[in-house]
């Protein structure tokens, strides 16, 4: 059962299982285009790769480890809140010419901070609904793209359509199908041990912003 879980993952980003494949496709259409555009469009896309490879290692993980109480989950989710800053520096005010898509992608990159529910007095909505609610707020940024390039640049709509269909129905369908109350944790896997500094405080604001 553990280990269908994990493929189903691997599936969704790397396309080796029909039933995912048009999701791991979205992932790929997104690069695709974003290779097309270059520039900072190509460099916040590969953050976004980076994000979900992180995301798919904590998933492992959690099949390796026991629930970490709120100092050991800071330090679970480290690597995981740290690519999410890197997508948020990315945006660094306004003066891009591409900054809709830079606030596409970090706006939408907080979904992966499902994996951080812990139950339903931990202050996050569901899995699901935290998925949606993220690309909500990023779609606004997303439309923008839409409207600005629809009638001049295809490649710029081709991003902002695969973007879409990578989390909705992408990612929020494999949270659905896997994860709808959160990741499992292993009852006799290793502990997440907390770091001594203050690192190992709660994650910050920008995994759940």
């Amino acid at each position: 059962m553990e280990e269908s879980l994990i493929r189903g993952w691997s599936h969704f980003l790397a396309g080796s299982q029909q039933v995912l494949r048009r999701r791991s496709e979205e992932m790929r259409r997104v690069v695709r285009a974003a290779e097309r555009i270059g520039g900072e469009v190509f460099n916040v896309t590969k953050v976004l790769e980076e994000g979900f490879s992180v995301e798919k290692d904590l998933i492992i993980q959690t099949k390796q480890s026991q629930k970490p109480d709120t100092a050991g989950l800071g330090t679970f989710l480290k690597p995981l809140n740290q690519v999410i800053t890197k997508a948020n520096e990315m945006t660094g005010g306004n003066q891009s010419n591409f900054f809709s898509h830079l606030k596409t992608v970090a706006a939408s990159m907080s979904a992966l901070a499902w994996i951080a529910f812990t139950g339903k007095d931990c202050g996050m909505s569901m899995p699901i609904a935290h998925v949606e609610e993220c690309w909500q707020s990023a779609e606004f940024y997303n439309n923008k793209v839409l409207v600005e390039y629809r009638n001049n640049d295809p490649n710029h709509a081709e991003w902002a359509k695969a973007l879409k269909e990578l989390y909705t129905p992408g990612l929020r369908d494999y949270v659905k199908a896997h994860y709808p109350l959160g990741p499992v944790w292993s009852a006799t896997g290793k502990s997440v041990v907390s770091a001594p500094s203050s690192s190992s405080a709660a994650p910050s604001a920008s995994l759940f912003s």
